[in-house]
């Protein structure tokens, strides 16, 4: 029984080879992963040693990991490592779900498919027909991948080693009392097969995905059991669901503990990132501050800080509309409700979506979820619009082909077209007003308008029923601010009419400035300006009221809240010149766009999202700020070469920067 599941194939490692060669991947594959600890009860090994009991004896141990991620996705290396994230995690229902993740894993492992690979690899690429010992088997795996691809390579048996693997699965299932139905079924949801098993068509001529291949496979496998063994019922324990539930609640921590050798060394001034987003509670009470690793809930009156929020790699923070809550959701569609009273979590949702948004945007009493996806991969290239309802995790509104390219549109703006949707978000125009009952979205020539409260879509008239994607806000609740055509010396013509009637309230002016709401008040923020950040633009007056250095300001009637010079948030009145500093907590630090040290180790480079700040860390010098980078290099003569996209109003440069003393210089321009 066992021989007829296992792959085909020459394997030069032996059990304990194939461990060294698991350390090796790891090594490589766990460096750009974050992954948990395992928990005092960590369910993820139960299940995965109770598959094991069911199978042959081995040499190998096995490993079972949770990484942080928002694909629905398990992924095995050789040497026993399963890995699963923690979106598919958030995606088990039972834990016969998860017990068929993890046994198709395991059948990768246990009939060697990733040995029989490298085997076969290092034999074309690099004509190596045996390995030794583990610093042999390092070396030939980093070896490998720096080769090149050879064009005589053949192609991996992939398909027949899913289909392998699945059988493996099924069989590990059946002895261990799992219901197999559930590998199935789950198979089914999470590669969105829809139940699709093909036809004799389809086999004919190849048209059949590997979805439905190994959904029909585990169907008639499934379908030759005993009549017992296919009528058992998924079930899960109240450890499991209770371990489920804090798996997928809590988040896994971005800092690295217990390193050996860390020797400390303190900045002065600290590395703080800089705010990118201020905002003010509906009944201006509060001010969050957020920056790219942490929230800041502030007590306007009183003008300091209440408490701290860890949110990395999250979208932009917000009130609801009562002021008692901060809510925010990330790039993973995890969602978050904070209580302002207690400074604590109320709520969390982790959004399954098995195709992912490119896009989303968060209505402000997070009871919705606007999302848009592109699809590139059949036909010309169109926008899926959808609004999800976040306690159930149902769509209840869709548009498959929001906005669709036709066969007349010229090959460049087709690829044009394909590249902003690879880079990622901002492909949309997505805006809701103030008070969060209406949302807008907009791409080119497609325009939604649509009532929250009511759930319904709301008809746009007057001037705004032609409208198109275009630089434009809300001015209030019930206006929009709209840039229309060039109306002279770098000025646009632009109009503020009422929404959604379209009628015409005041013609305006602007220049190549963004535009962006206020919380209160009839202003909006433009920028860049020049030689400011942001400008407070008075859509009734036509002109800039007041101008700021550093770009991140919010507007509750006439007090004003926004990013100091330091980093620290400042609160005051817009028509006067003084106002208060509110010194801001240190959070974890996120992520760096780019770090470097110096080849001597004296000099440290981290770039944040809107600035990047140098020390000298022999002498203590204070960190020196400079523009954000998107990629660095130190040379031995400690000079910084570094590419800076675009920032405020400046364009995007290589820049060659002397360290020791600072001094700069313009290398050009870069695309």
């Amino acid at each position: 029984m066992w021989s007829t599941l296992a792959s085909s194939g020459a394997n030069i490692f032996s059990d304990v080879q194939e461990q060294d060669l698991g350390d090796a991947l790891a090594e490589l594959v766990e460096s750009n992963m974050r992954i948990a600890p395992p928990a005092p009860d960590d369910q993820l090994t139960r299940i995965g040693e109770r598959l094991l009991a069911s199978l042959p004896p081995t040499g190998i141990h096995f490993r079972f990991r949770i990484y942080d991620s928002g694909e629905i996705n398990g992924f095995s290396i050789a040497g026993g490592r399963v890995y699963i994230s923690r979106k598919l995690i958030a995606a088990v229902k039972t834990e016969d779900d998860l017990a068929g993740v993890l046994a198709h894993e395991i059948g990768h492992i246990v009939t060697h498919q990733s040995a029989i690979d490298f085997t076969r690899l290092l034999r074309i690429r690099l004509r190596v027909d045996r390995v030794t010992d583990r610093a042999d088997i390092f070396a030939r795996v980093h070896q490998l991948f720096n080769t090149p691809t050879k064009s005589d390579e053949p192609e991996s048996n992939e398909e027949k080693d899913q289909l392998v693997a699945d059988r493996v699965a099924l069989f590990a299932m059946v002895r261990t009392g799992y219901a197999p139905g559930s590998f199935a079924s789950f198979l089914n949801e999470i590669m969105m097969n829809k139940g699709k098993t093909g036809n004799w068509f389809s086999d004919l001529f190849g048209l059949m995905h590997e979805a439905a291949k190994r959904y029909r496979s585990a169907e008639k496998l499934i379908a030759a059991l005993p009549r017992g063994c296919q009528s058992r019922k998924p079930d899960s324990s109240v450890a499991f669901q209770s371990w489920l539930r804090v798996t997928v609640e809590e988040r896994i921590k971005t800092v690295a503990e217990g390193a050996a050798n860390d020797q400390t060394v303190k900045l002065d001034p600290p590395l703080r990132p800089g705010l990118w987003n201020v905002r003010f509670s509906p009944d201006g009470r509060y001010v969050l501050a957020q920056d790219e690793g942490s929230i800041t809930v502030v007590d306007k009156e009183a003008v300091k800080a209440l408490f701290r929020i860890d949110a990395p790699e999250t979208h932009a923070a917000q009130f609801s509309p009562d002021s008692r809550e901060v809510l925010f959701d990330d790039t993973k569609l995890r969602i978050e409700h904070w209580d302002v009273a207690t400074g604590k979590r109320s709520s969390v949702k982790e959004l399954v979506v098995f195709d992912g948004c490119g896009q989303t945007l968060l209505s402000k009493d997070g009871r919705t979820l606007v999302c848009s996806t592109v699809n590139l991969q059949e036909g010309l290239p169109r926008v899926r619009l959808r609004m999800i309802d976040v306690e159930s995790g149902n769509t209840f509104f869709e548009k498959p082909s929001f906005f669709e390219l036709n066969a007349n549109d010229s090959a460049f703006t087709v690829l044009q077209f394909a590249v902003e949707a690879l880079e990622g978000e901002g492909l949309a125009t997505m805006m809701m007003s103030p008070d969060g009952r209406y949302l807008l979205v907009a791409v080119r020539t497609s325009v939604l308008a649509y009532d929250l409260e009511r759930r319904q879509p709301v008809a746009l008239g007057g001037k705004l029923k032609d409208l198109t994607q275009t630089r434009m806000s809300f001015v209030g609740p019930d206006q929009l601010f709209v840039v229309s055509g060039p109306k002279r010396n770098d000025l646009y013509h632009a109009n503020v009419l009422s929404f959604p009637s379209g009628a015409l309230m005041k013609e305006a002016q602007i220049g190549e400035q963004d535009v962006r709401s206020v919380t209160k008040g009839r202003f909006l923020t433009a920028q860049p300006l020049k030689n400011y950040g942001v400008g407070i633009l008075d859509p009734s007056q036509g002109k800039i009221i007041a101008a700021f250095k550093i770009p991140i300001v919010d507007i509750w009637d006439d007090v004003v809240a926004g990013e100091g010079i330091d980093g620290n948030l400042f609160i005051g009145q817009l028509s006067a010149k003084s106002s208060k500093e509110v010194v801001l907590p240190l959070g974890p630090l996120p992520s760096p766009r780019a770090a470097q040290f110096s080849p001597d180790g004296r000099f440290l480079m981290v770039s944040m999202r809107n600035r990047a700040e140098i020390w000298d860390l022999n002498s203590g010098k204070p960190g020196r700020l400079v523009r954000p980078m998107r990629s660095a290099w130190i040379s031995d003569a400690n000079h910084l070469f570094g590419q800076m996209p675009k920032h405020l109003d400046r364009d995007p440069t290589e820049m060659e920067l002397t360290l020791d003393p600072l001094d700069g210089k313009d290398l050009g321009k870069f695309e």
